[in-house]
């Protein structure tokens, strides 16, 4: 069988950590009969996988892999992913992909609230920077106790935002 790729290298570039990332590769038969193909568990790069990783094409056909890639720390991989197809060259698809931590900062270095009254709250403008080149996405948790809930916020890349941050006194 001949088969060949679509794509002559799968980049992911520069990612940003725990957050699962998708592409699509394109196999295409060119043969006269049907084609078995086969990912080559061994020469899958860390942290990825594909779906489906075996398979059969039909006669001038196309079958689409998706490539999955998730990974929890900084790291920069490249290696090559093999392809085997029965009766045929195996394929190699190039693959690359950094992981980084995004640089996102809180611009104020402090907050003075000044005495607040018990029952009222003070108000203060906060801004969050995001100096990335990718999206990074925040949990903020703000809380001191457990009934007081936090929120998500995602900063695109080269992004700012303000937000407000409320003191509330509960001591008498």
């Amino acid at each position: 069988s001949r088969c060949t790729l679509k794509e002559q290298s799968l980049a992911f570039g520069e990612v940003s950590i725990s957050n699962r990332h998708e592409r699509y590769i394109t196999i295409k038969n060119t043969a006269r009969n049907y084609a078995i193909f086969q990912v080559n568990f061994d020469s899958l790069p860390a942290y990825t996988e594909i779906v489906p990783m075996k398979g059969r094409i039909g006669i001038d056909s196309t079958q689409q892999l998706k490539v999955i890639f998730y990974c929890k720390e900084e790291r920069s991989i490249q290696k090559d992913i093999i392809i085997d197809i029965r009766g045929g060259k195996p394929l190699v698809l190039p693959f690359s992909a950094q992981t980084v931590i995004p640089r996102v900062g809180i611009l104020q270095d402090e907050f003075d609230f000044g005495d607040v009254v018990y029952g009222h709250s003070g108000i203060q403008k906060m801004s969050i920077v995001n100096d990335s080149l990718i999206p990074a996405t925040l949990v903020l948790d703000l809380r001191r106790v457990e009934t007081v809930s936090y929120t998500h916020l995602t900063l695109p890349t080269i992004y700012s935002v303000q937000i407000s941050v409320v003191a509330v006194s509960l001591k008498k």
